[in-house]
């Protein structure tokens, strides 16, 4: 039996409506904080296909999940210059599902991390200190990434 389900409000072929939780959400660790990565995967329950991915950051203003859900996404490539909303630019390397990066300008900073799926990890080091921060990538139309949103705010922004 699950402990937490979800309350869906409309079904159709392009959009699951969910309007909150039910069961024991709320109670002890059943809850959503600001932060947490949500996944919301489908599958089709005639042909089997799937899963289709949405995944989403929980904020202080919302837990709302998604709006459509995009196809998942075996092997994402992240190498390239990106811009973050702070103002730095980094340079990210990878290599598989392991990726480095260096802060090109204007601070002093270098990550290693990981990448599964849609999801991404990584452990920097530099002037701002050291932290770990997961996050989520987000792909345009071709399926190449776009953005990648961390879950401290901060949003790298291909170049």
């Amino acid at each position: 039996m699950d402990s937490v389900t979800l309350n869906i409000t409309s079904w159709t072929n392009t959009e699951i409506v969910v309007s909150g939780f039910t069961g024991y959400y709320g109670s002890g660790n059943w809850k959503l904080n600001s932060g947490d990565i949500v996944d919301v995967q489908v599958w089709n329950a005639h042909s089997g296909e799937g899963p289709s991915i949405c995944s989403r950051i929980v904020n202080d203003q919302t837990a709302k999940l998604c709006s459509s859900l995009e196809p998942q996404v075996q092997s994402v490539n992240i190498s390239g210059i990106w811009k973050a909303n702070i103002g730095y630019v980094y340079k990210i390397n990878q290599t598989g599902n392991e990726f480095t990066w260096a802060v090109v300008s204007p601070i002093r900073e270098s990550a290693r991390g990981s990448i599964s799926g849609n999801r991404v990890v990584a452990t920097y080091n530099g002037d701002n200190g050291v932290a770990t921060v997961p996050g989520i990538i987000v792909l345009d139309k071709r399926n190449r990434a776009s953005e990648i949103r961390w879950n401290n705010g901060v949003v790298f922004r291909r170049q």
